[in-house]
């Protein structure tokens, strides 16, 4: 779960910001522009359990600009995909602890939606469906004779996120934009099969997070930029809970696992640069970096693109 909140959050950044660099240069009405990304960052998350993973995530779409006495509306439609490693030690209760390590592997597809009124207010929401595999593989009991096991699963996500945000002008050449996320993320739960016979039986798993941030933007020249970043995100509701199902000849031993929660609080910030298109130059571009403190400590960076045609 914690791959998917992040990569909830990345995609509902990294989607607007890719479309907007790919419709703000095109001068075609109605016209559907393709755009996107590619990020990569390492995590880490203590719950109880310790969780360290490497990601990757890759974002392309198309997306149109509809004009109206109202305002602008924003339309997307995008495909994603990602991947990681991760290494984790999970704790059983009445059982030795186990470390192990894992193969994450999740696409999908969404739809996106922003409406921009004239007084530079917007409201914004996104839906996402897709599949999540995991390979995971013990590395020890802690304590006891070494016992490899191995487990494969495919498990389907939803997701969905709405926002709200406010640009200001400040002086000529910079912007300050204030944005309110809220994101919903939901994991089906399961049966897996272990290599050694045994079973694990996960719970469905809801992610719900808050985030409020800023960026400032300044205009380093008609069409280059650099901003700066900062943003609080609470996670409220996520803890994933199963059970360690065994087999004694005629009797079955249940025993819980002790839950792996992502609740609490963590702080970002980020830095990056833009470079937007010119008449001889259709790509559009920017590069950045965010760093997270808290609960999910790490660092990721990546590039935005959209091309003008």
């Amino acid at each position: 779960m914690a791959f998917l909140a992040q990569r909830g959050g990345w995609l509902a950044d990294h989607s607007y910001q890719s479309a907007d660099l790919a419709l703000d240069e095109n001068r075609s009405e109605h016209a559907w522009v393709p755009f996107g990304g590619v990020d990569a960052g390492r995590w880490r998350l203590d719950t109880g359990s310790r969780i360290e993973l490497t990601s990757s995530d890759m974002l392309l779409g198309f997306a149109t600009r509809l004009r109206g006495d109202s305002g602008i509306a924003l339309l997307g439609l995008f495909l994603e995909a990602g991947e990681a490693d991760y290494d984790t030690r999970n704790h059983f209760a009445a059982l030795p602890n186990i470390d192990g390590d894992g193969d994450l592997d999740a696409s999908g597809g969404g739809l996106m939606a922003r409406h921009t009124w004239s007084n530079d207010f917007r409201i914004e929401a996104s839906l996402r469906t897709g599949r999540l595999k995991n390979d995971f593989r013990t590395k020890h009991y802690e304590g006891e004779e070494s016992v490899p096991t191995r487990y494969k699963s495919t498990d389907h996500y939803l997701a969905a996120h709405v926002g709200v945000g406010h640009d200001w002008q400040i002086g000529v050449n910079n912007r300050l934009d204030l944005l309110l996320r809220y994101y919903w993320t939901r994991l089906d739960g399961g049966k897996v099969a272990l290599s050694n016979g045994e079973q694990v039986r996960f719970h469905d798993d809801d992610s719900r997070r808050l985030r409020f941030g800023g960026r400032l933007t300044h205009t380093w020249e008609g069409n280059r930029f650099w901003y700066v970043g900062a943003a609080v995100e609470r996670e409220f509701d996520s803890t994933v809970k199963g059970e360690a199902i065994m087999r004694d000849g005629v009797n079955t031993r249940v025993f819980a696992l002790d839950p792996h929660d992502f609740k609490g609080t963590t702080s970002i910030g980020e830095i990056g640069v833009i470079f937007r298109s010119q008449k001889n130059s259709p790509l559009s571009f920017e590069a950045g970096i965010q760093g997270y403190a808290g609960k999910v400590k790490g660092v990721s960076g990546g590039i935005r693109i959209g091309w003008e045609f």
